[in-house]
């Protein structure tokens, strides 16, 4: 599930409560805050009239008089026949009591958009999607670019590196070229997060392009240590002196890393950081004897996300999957305990459930890239995974490859469904593995479009597993492990940036 590449800002401002005479506390519980307890004090757009191709800001100033958490905000642009235009989604957004929290999404409208009417329209809800607040606010006229505009257009562009280590230089560079003698011109070029927070910004003015000529920009940036792993991309936009728009484009990207990768190829081979392990799992391994997979723990970046990487060489040979090389969060069955994780923890006890994560990979053969969680009788941690009381084994999996996956046992198949706008083939299993010493309830939700990034929230897939009887909501969640299961060929998945959290 991709996510469009654009910009946006977010600032948090500290204001007065009328009349408050001591500091304002969160609400312990939703019932405690009414629907009118966000508001919008003010919004805008950059642009109106809006010319096809320019950039447009929409802004908005929300405020509470309750503290809100993990709020989910959208400013979505639609046209006058309600079509959705776009779409930029914040989270998790927190707003104290009596506070303004600012955001603003930077829209790079296509030279294609069709003339008319358009309005933004301003979305806040609760982790569960209860609407706190709806409304349309801003209106604005397209117009189509003038035929008498300079055509200004890109001829390449490049970085010089990928993946990029933090700290050190990413040179970003681009040729314009011009129909018509440009004078006075704007250029920027901008980095990036997978977020849309911007990193850097090169201004270069004035500059002129003579007609049928080319002029090479290039921009050293000194990347911080602690710049966070993760995907990146470079953005070049052009203007004149009245910040009429020419040209605004997303061009390269790039990843980033916090440390060069040391491959590990032992079997069973565990590596940690922070709160998380990669583990070299070669569970279905059997007697190859010609095959490799191997696994790297990256660094830890400040919000506590880790990166890591694993690549694998497996022959076309009888049997299902070889192995799991994964990143492991909590207390997997029978292995060691990462730290600081909030598990294991009784389903019913979790009111959030989140994981974030960035990732590339290359693949031949067939296998699937998939969260692997475990679902244990108690939160005793066994000496081996033989002796543990697993109940469920839940797997989403979240991008197949080889038509992997998408082939289950038709037995198995429940239903497909769509949660949180994700849409799922859902599988359920008794007494798995078939024939094993140790079975248990094995329970799958397939992605039917591949999600090399993003945000999951796992509670209401519980929420829709109890309702079906599939789980109780006793058991113990007891880890949760993002990880390849290759069957055959080759591959790399390097993640840039992976997170969980539990509450």
């Amino acid at each position: 599930m991709s996510r469009q590449l654009i910009g946006f800002a977010l600032t948090l401002v500290l204001v007065a409560c009328s009349g408050a005479e001591t500091s304002p506390q969160p609400a312990e519980n939703s019932d405690e805050i009414s629907s009118s307890s966000v508001s919008i004090v003010s919004s805008s757009v950059s642009k109106n009239p809006l010319l096809a191709g320019e950039v447009q800001t929409a802004s908005v100033t929300l405020t509470s008089t309750a503290t809100m958490q993990d709020m989910i905000v959208d400013i979505r642009i639609y046209d006058s026949a309600n079509t959705q235009r776009a779409r930029k989604e914040f989270f998790p957004v927190t707003l104290p009591a009596c506070s303004q929290v600012v955001l603003t999404y930077d829209f790079p409208s296509p030279a294609d958009l069709p003339p008319g009417q358009y309005n933004v329209q301003v979305g806040v809800w609760d982790t569960s999607w209860k609407t706190w607040l709806y409304e349309t606010r801003d209106t604005f006229t397209v117009q189509a670019p003038t035929t008498t505009t300079p055509q200004v257009s890109i001829v390449s562009s490049s970085v010089s590196k990928n993946p990029l280590v933090a700290g050190e230089v990413q040179t970003a560079s681009v040729t314009l070229k011009s129909t018509a003698t440009m004078q006075d011109m704007i250029v920027d070029i901008r980095i990036y997060d997978s977020a849309n927070t911007r990193y850097a910004l090169k201004t270069f003015s004035p500059v002129t392009l003579p007609a049928g000529a080319q002029v090479v920009l290039a921009y050293d940036f000194p990347s911080p240590a602690d710049l966070p792993p993760g995907q990146y991309n470079v953005q070049v936009g052009v203007w004149d002196t009245s910040w009429k728009t020419w040209l605004y484009e997303t061009r390269n990207l790039f990843s980033v890393t916090r440390t060069p990768f040391n491959m590990n190829c032992q079997n069973e081979a565990w590596l940690s950081a922070g709160s998380y392990a990669v583990q070299n799992n070669q569970w279905g391994r059997g007697p190859i004897t010609d095959y490799s997979q191997c696994v790297a723990m990256g660094g830890v970046a400040a919000d506590g996300s880790v990166s890591a990487r694993w690549t694998w060489r497996w022959p076309a040979e009888p049997g299902e999957v070889k192995g799991y090389p994964a990143i492991v969060f909590g207390q997997k069955p029978g292995y060691p305990v990462t730290p600081n994780t909030n598990l294991p923890r009784q389903v019913n006890a979790i009111s959030q459930l989140t994981s974030s994560w960035s990732t590339r990979s290359t693949y031949t053969g067939r296998g699937q890239l998939t969260f692997d969680l475990w679902l244990t009788r108690d939160a005793t941690r066994y000496p081996n995974f033989p002796q543990t009381p697993i109940t469920h084994e839940i797997m989403v999996a979240v991008e197949p490859y080889g038509n992997y996956g998408l082939d289950r046992n038709p037995a198995w198949f429940v239903e497909e469904i769509t949660i949180n706008g994700v849409r799922y083939r859902t599988y359920k299993a008794d007494n798995f593995p078939p024939g094993g010493s140790q079975q248990w309830r094995f329970l799958v939700f397939q992605m039917l479009t591949p999600m090399t990034q993003g945000t999951l929230e796992f509670k209401p897939l519980f929420d829709y597993l109890k309702s079906r009887g599939f789980i109780s909501g006793a058991e113990y969640l007891s880890s949760i492990e993002f990880g390849t299961e290759p069957v055959e060929g080759t591959g790399e998945v390097t993640v840039d940036s992976f997170k969980a959290t539990v509450r």
